[in-house]
């Protein structure tokens, strides 16, 4: 996306309270940083092949990736001509991936839209006209999100708008774990369907439900070979050594504004009221991607194989932390804004939007706690990386080192009493 898209979203600015960010540009970037340890991509678009060999070398040596594509971007300005103005109708909005996709056997058609009668949100199509659900803006509860994953466990609400889904061929090496799917009462539709539909009531007719739960994002796991085996750089790596890890996302609306959160501007400061839960989805999803390979889906594992009890307890302690500091925050902001009703009170209506020096004040306290908070929620989620590190090396050094050297010891000296019973026998 561009840096101009990208720095308005109320969701950059959440993800620039927690990690350190570096904006790239698509058109000019060839190499990625060494240091960057985790790559967010926006609606890729004609990506050069030097640019894709770099996002290919960076995934197999262990730099984790979080794609957002999208069958119909609605900040896709391409094709703006003023003096044409039915250019950009028919211009393609589309993103995809194609060639890692491919490589990677991630089945994605970004000429197909998920149509879905379970989530369809209701759209005002005129003022005078009552609401139609339109089965392309989907209100994503907790039914269409997975319980067992870090990323949306605690989430209640997600909203998607003409999303696309996921799926692994056969020959992949890679595990899809679903994070948001459809409801049943589902199907696919041509995107041209949706972009030039005009009245939401249309896409009902001829709606068959497939009774497939579409993927429309996940998590991809697995040992990955190049997508580039032609290349011959000094440093080039033809498959991962370890199982890499991937965060695919079917939609690019969910991160604008109009989807989940209602910014107002305070003299320079952004209030942010979110009435969905897409916001703590991208920050979830990457804080959980960029740790520790050891928690990455530790639900899932924790739940089916014993010898991470410890781990599930280290999590739930971590769970236990994180909302606590969510509640301590969101009790901040109530008593907040609160005090700022308050000292709004008894002003007159061309005054009720200036804000006093105390309210400045408050409101400038409240946005530094309010980072303070996130950084700590971050800080916890680092301490448990590095506590699940160290239960690993433990772990490690039980079973390759500790438990052979004991057997072998018992071994010898077993071997020495049985000489000594039967030198024992023999002197007798």
């Amino acid at each position: 996306a561009s840096r101009s898209t990208t720095e308005g979203w109320a969701v950059y600015q959440e993800l620039g309270d927690i990690f350190d960010l570096r904006l790239l540009n698509p058109e000019v970037t060839k190499e990625l940083p060494a240091d960057m340890q985790a790559l967010l991509l926006v609606h890729p678009k004609a990506l050069s092949d030097d640019l894709q060999y770099a996002i290919d070398q960076f995934v197999l040596r262990g730099g984790r990736l979080a794609v957002f594509v999208d069958p119909i971007a609605e900040t896709d300005t391409s094709g703006n001509d003023p003096e044409n103005p039915q250019a950009q109708m028919f211009a393609s909005k589309s993103s995809d991936l194609k060639k890692l996709f491919a490589a990677w056997g991630v089945e994605y058609d970004p000429g197909k839209i998920v149509l879905d009668a379970g989530n369809a949100l209701p759209v005002q199509v005129s003022q005078n006209a009552p609401p139609v659900r339109h089965l392309a803006i989907l209100g994503l509860t907790k039914a269409s999100l997975n319980a067992e994953e870090i990323a949306t466990a605690q989430l209640q609400s997600l909203n998607f708008a003409s999303t696309g889904h996921f799926s692994v061929s056969d020959q992949s090496p890679l595990k899809l774990t679903p994070l948001v799917q459809s409801s049943g009462d589902a199907m696919l539709t041509d995107v041209e369907r949706v972009k030039f539909t005009q009245d939401p009531a249309e896409l009902y007719n001829g709606f068959a439900a497939t009774k497939e739960h579409y993927v429309l994002a996940g998590r991809l796991d697995g040992k990955l070979t190049t997508a580039f085996p032609e290349r011959n750089n000094p440093a080039h790596l033809a498959a991962s050594k370890a199982a890499v890890h991937l965060l695919v996302v079917a939609d690019t609306d969910l991160l604008t504004d109009r989807l989940w959160v209602q910014v107002q501007n305070f003299l320079g400061q952004r209030l942010l009221n979110a009435f969905a839960n897409n916001g703590d989805f991208v920050i979830n999803a990457i804080d959980n991607l960029a740790g520790s390979s050891a928690l990455i889906g530790i639900r899932g594992r924790a739940s089916s194989l014993r010898p991470f009890t410890t781990v599930d307890a280290l999590k739930r302690e971590a769970d236990r932390k994180y909302r606590m500091r969510e509640q301590d925050l969101q009790a901040k902001l109530s008593e907040t804004e609160r005090k700022l009703t308050e000292l709004q009170s008894g002003k007159s209506a061309e005054s009720a939007m200036i804000l006093s020096p105390e309210q400045q004040a408050e409101l400038e306290k409240f946005q530094q706690q309010k980072v303070s908070i996130r950084k700590d929620l971050r800080q916890v989620r680092r301490q448990l990386d590095a506590d699940i590190e160290r239960l690993g090396s433990r772990l490690k050094f039980i079973n390759i080192a500790l438990v052979p050297l004991l057997l072998t010891l018992g071994a010898i000296g077993f071997m020495f009493w049985r000489k000594r019973r039967m030198a024992r026998s023999f002197s007798r």
